[in-house]
């Protein structure tokens, strides 16, 4: 073991193996870190050892004595395993949390559709997001009314159930903007007035006998025209 190494330390990670039986057991891997102390970055991970639940602790233990034998001057920093319910309760803690929040701000569906990720990109662009479940996405400063379409990297931006009473209240909206979504951040944002789209949509529409539905592709919105959203790019 090399000496240009600060420190040491022991990292579990659970599994579950399936047996023929349908039936699973878990299992956890006790590996070893090599961390380089001038960059903070892991040298090496070396597998010591899978065991069960019932040997785990004397496991680690030992892995802990291997290490200080091999250097007395080395620190353990022994990581503890988190149990799959004690990360559910976590989540259930924040999402709480989440729900208090909303709350006090006067948001009731906050997770509806995914209601918080409209209203983290209507903050990003200065726009009033309209937490009802009915009604534009969103206003723009001067009361524009405006929809919102988000799609993962590479992904494209959907209009689903292009109904006739849909299709009404489409042509209410001034505007689409497009962001390309990472789970809380958005990039990429673009937007086009609706009445460009329009047409392409009415003939996916139920109106005219279509599918209902119509995709864009990142590349398409651009060829329609759509433009960097100026309250980001300007």
């Amino acid at each position: 073991m090399s000496s240009n190494f600060k420190y040491e330390y022991i990292y579990i990670e659970k599994k579950k193996v399936h047996l023929k039986s349908s039936k699973h057991m878990e299992l956890f891997d006790i590996y070893y870190y090599s961390i380089d102390p001038d960059t903070g970055i892991a040298h090496s991970r070396k597998l010591l050892k899978t065991v069960g639940a019932s040997d785990l602790i004397k496991e680690v233990k030992k892995a802990e004595f291997d290490l200080h034998e091999q250097d007395p001057n080395f620190e353990v920093d022994y990581e503890p395993h988190h149990s799959r319910q004690e990360k559910i309760d976590e989540m259930r803690h924040l999402l709480s949390r989440v729900y208090e929040i909303a709350d006090e701000l006067g948001y009731d569906n906050i997770f509806y559709n995914e209601g918080f990720a409209e209203l983290l990109l209507a903050e990003k662009l200065g726009h009033t997001w309209n937490h009802k479940t009915q009604g534009p996405d969103a206003w723009l400063p001067n009361m524009q009314t405006a929809e919102y379409k988000t799609a993962k990297p590479g992904g494209s931006f959907q209009f689903h159930w292009l109904s006739e009473k849909k299709m009404e209240k489409i042509q209410e909206i001034d505007w689409v903007y497009f962001a390309v979504r990472e789970q809380l951040t958005f990039s990429n944002i673009k937007r086009i007035p609706m009445s460009s789209l329009l047409p392409l949509l009415e003939k996916s529409s139920a109106l005219q006998g279509g599918s209902t539905h119509r995709s864009f592709s990142q590349t398409e919105i651009v060829q329609l025209g759509a433009e960097p959203a100026p309250e980001i790019y300007s």
